[in-house]
């Protein structure tokens, strides 16, 4: 019971409060076309990470440029999704959809999966895993995971 409540506590709560942020974010937005005008990179805990800076237009014909919040690390599978984006899908990878406040267009978000909701949706996966692990039934089928963790574990140390 204890290991259900932590985890409605440290991750399914946490979770629902920022897409609660969210969508009221998404509720009272503006959405334009921007164009990725350069990466800001910086040193994270896994090597170097960037963000898009991104340029669009509201429709009054003012400019502006943001920094996108989410820092991510480059992977092979968002190279291969640039590569079928661009080639089998014929997209120009400089074009993305912005949320911008109407109000104060520099409260503007890239409007992709990864920038608002992978955060949330890892921290609502992990607290669902921990309430299932807390139950009997399901336990057993989390070891087989954890079995391959600890193998793969001690096989990093030798």
């Amino acid at each position: 019971m204890i290991l259900i409540s932590l985890a409605v506590l440290c991750f399914i709560v946490p979770s629902v409060i920022w897409g609660i942020f969210i969508l009221a974010f998404r509720l009272r937005s503006s959405e334009a076309i921007g164009t990725i005008v350069d990466y800001h990179t910086g040193q994270g805990k896994s090597g170097e990470v960037s963000a898009p800076v991104v340029e669009f237009h509201v429709p009054d014909g003012r400019k502006f440029t943001f920094t996108e919040k989410t820092h991510t690390n480059e992977t092979i599978f968002d190279t291969v999704s640039d590569l079928f984006s661009k080639f089998f899908l014929k997209k120009d990878l400089n074009q993305v959809k912005v949320l911008y406040d109407p109000n104060d267009p520099q409260k503007a978000r890239v409007n992709a999966f990864a920038y608002l909701y992978f955060m949330p949706t890892i921290l609502f996966f992990i607290g669902i895993c921990t309430i299932l692990y807390a139950f009997p039934v399901f336990r057993d089928l989390f070891m087989p995971i954890f079995n391959f963790i600890d193998r793969l574990a001690s096989f990093i140390n030798v």
